[in-house]
């Protein structure tokens, strides 16, 4: 490969880790299968064909493979969700690479060494051979020129403008299974996703939720961070993040409770504080995840994959077909709320970048840490702290009120999002203002919206009643013990015994069984006369009789304990059957006999 020889850097070694972690599943299939491919099965009798036209009959023709047994293999393994998923970790992976590799390295390095192999060779260097190259074979081996894809710019426009315009709609539905996904080859399979993928790129999201972490990390290599200005990026960070929680979240997508007019301005600044969309669009997708949880409408879903739900779906536009409207006539009535989402343009930035640049560099002269950490790494980890609860809380924890949809509860999540992670108890009673229920719950929104009710600032607090609460508790409760009876081994009912009598028990004693009756049941207890705790030979005295007051403790030598009674019920062999002068005669000859077992005083 020719990052192998010297394309790159002067390490070899370097070269070869960038080829293969980053451009073997581009390239590589191309110069491995070129040696299997043999230019001469082309139709060369005919006329000579251009460069182009040359490349295209060969693509028409199959004549290559493009993918290789182990993509294919690992293609076979997810679905189309899983596979966007994958996707988006890759594109978290390379920004958490780059921001590692600021640390050891210059930026011109990692831009050099890093961002250009993977951004532009393997897509812009066959399309520059082939748009304008004449000759291609002056260039590059044959064997090399015939597996380099048919892959250009002029294609990859026509690609998209049919994607929009419905054409390929239906072929890409037909498309989706993970066998035919294979047998198009890992290159078609990465042409489709890139196609079917960037009319959807939301451009503003991917610019703050990746170029600007990767920015404010690579300036935090030249920018020292002070102490006055690390305590003033935590304070707005808690600032922005309550804003979100309390604010945008729990008073206006939900309405859990009423606030002054200078509270509602309060939460409106804080959450924009955080830059994640105004109150109207923010809320809007919001009541749409409730309302259509874990759906395809759900636009972030927990069921397209951990990182999609996290980060993915800020970086794409919902597909026409599952765009739905919420039900926002209150927002749309409020009007600072249409007054920040008419000026959210310059009003979001200005929030998330310029008041904090601002109070630090005016009040201790630290204006580009204020904009590096109380700006930029501060939205960052906002960002994520938020993003876990479309994530984290569909993940990890306990379905502690219902279990039909992926939402859960943990005390970790609650620690990451300002006590969001009760988020089972939050999509069971959505309007209810707190998360921990609990008073030693972590929830620190709640304490706030509680704090504000305490000076009059806040009323109304709504609070689902503890009855229906208590409901669901037992609900769950209740499943799991249904679950957990499942995997135990239960002796047959009682009425499904057959029928035995005396004599027969004691015919069947004679052959060398061991039985008893307790609880006018036949039990064979052959196989514990050896393991009873009490001694074998008091056990021995209870065969052929009716050893019922001696089990139960009647006696009173002992009473056999809970768990005793489950094992005897796993030897019970048959129901006892006898008249009612028999029944009479059998209790009055084992209370005689019982006499002799009582202790004496």
């Amino acid at each position: 490969m020719d990052c192998v020889h010297g394309l790159f850097t002067p390490s070899q070694t370097l070269n070869r880790v960038i080829g293969e972690l980053v451009l073997l599943p581009f390239i590589q299939p191309y110069e491995t299968h070129c040696a299997t491919v043999s230019v001469t099965n082309i139709d060369t009798h005919t006329s000579p064909l251009s460069t182009q036209d040359r490349l295209k009959k060969i693509v028409d023709r199959h004549v290559y493979d493009d993918s290789q047994p182990i993509y294919r293999t690992l293609l076979s393994k997810f679905s189309h969700s899983q596979s966007l998923s994958l996707m988006t970790l890759a594109i978290y992976g390379v920004q958490a690479t780059v921001i590692v590799a600021t640390l050891y390295q210059s930026p011109l390095s990692v831009i050099r060494y890093w961002l250009l192999p993977i951004l532009l060779y393997p897509f812009l260097y066959p399309s520059v051979m082939l748009v304008f190259s004449n000759d291609i074979n002056a260039l590059l081996p044959a064997d090399m020129s015939a597996t380099i894809p048919s892959y250009h710019l002029g294609r990859v426009a026509t690609r998209i403008t049919e994607y929009q315009s419905g054409k390929l709609n239906a072929k890409a539905r037909a498309e989706n299974t993970p066998q035919q996904r294979v047998s198009r080859g890992i290159i078609n399979d990465i042409r489709d996703g890139i196609v079917e993928v960037w009319p959807r790129l939301h451009w503003v999201n991917i610019v703050f939720v990746v170029v600007v972490p990767i920015l404010a990390f690579i300036g935090a290599r030249y920018v020292t961070l002070t102490t006055p200005t690390l305590i003033w990026s935590l304070i707005y960070y808690v600032f922005s993040g309550l804003g979100i929680t309390a604010g945008y979240h729990r008073l206006f997508a939900h309405r859990a409770y009423e606030a002054h007019p200078s509270v509602m301005a309060l939460m409106i600044l804080m959450g924009t504080a955080a830059l994640e969309g105004s109150v109207k669009w923010w809320c809007g997708g919001h009541r749409i995840h409730h309302r259509y949880t874990d759906t395809d409408y759900d636009p972030y879903s927990a069921k397209t994959g951990f990182w999609y739900a996290h980060i993915g779906w800020m970086m794409v536009h919902p597909k026409p077909e599952l765009k739905i409207k919420a039900d926002l006539k209150d927002l749309n009535d409020h009007a600072m709320i249409r007054w920040q989402h008419k000026n959210y343009l310059w009003f979001g930035p200005f929030c998330a970048f310029v008041i904090p640049t601002v109070v630090a560099g005016l009040g201790w002269g630290d204006w580009l840490g204020g904009l590096i950490y109380a700006g930029m790494i501060r939205l960052f980890v906002v960002h994520h702290a938020t993003f876990c609860v479309n994530s984290v809380a569909h993940f990890l924890g306990d379905h502690t009120f219902d279990d039909s949809r992926t939402p859960k509860d943990h005390l970790i999540t609650a620690f990451l999002t300002f006590g969001e992670g009760y988020h089972n108890f939050h999509h069971e009673f959505p309007n209810d203002y707190r998360n921990g229920i609990r008073f030693f719950d972590y929830d620190p929104t709640k304490w706030l919206i509680k704090g504000f009710n305490l000076i009059g600032l806040t009323y109304k607090l709504r609070v689902f009643p503890s009855n229906e609460i208590e409901k669901g508790k037992i609900h769950m409760k209740e499943k799991q013990i249904a679950r957990a009876k499942s995997n135990i081994v239960y002796p047959p009912p009682v009425d499904t015994l057959p029928l035995m009598t005396w004599s027969e028990m004691k015919e069947q004693i004679k052959a060398g069984k061991q039985l008893t009756v307790i609880d006018d049941l036949i039990h064979d207890i052959s196989s514990f006369i050896g393991r009873h705790p009490g001694g074998k030979a008091f056990i021995e005295s209870s065969i052929g009789c009716d050893a019922t007051v001696r089990f139960r403790g009647d006696t009173g030598i002992y009473k056999h304990s809970q768990a005793a009674h489950h094992l005897l019920s796993s030897y019970r062999i048959a129901r006892l059957s006898e008249s009612v002068e028999e029944r009479s005669e059998r209790k009055t000859k084992e209370e005689e006999r019982l006499k002799k077992f009582q202790p004496k005083l």
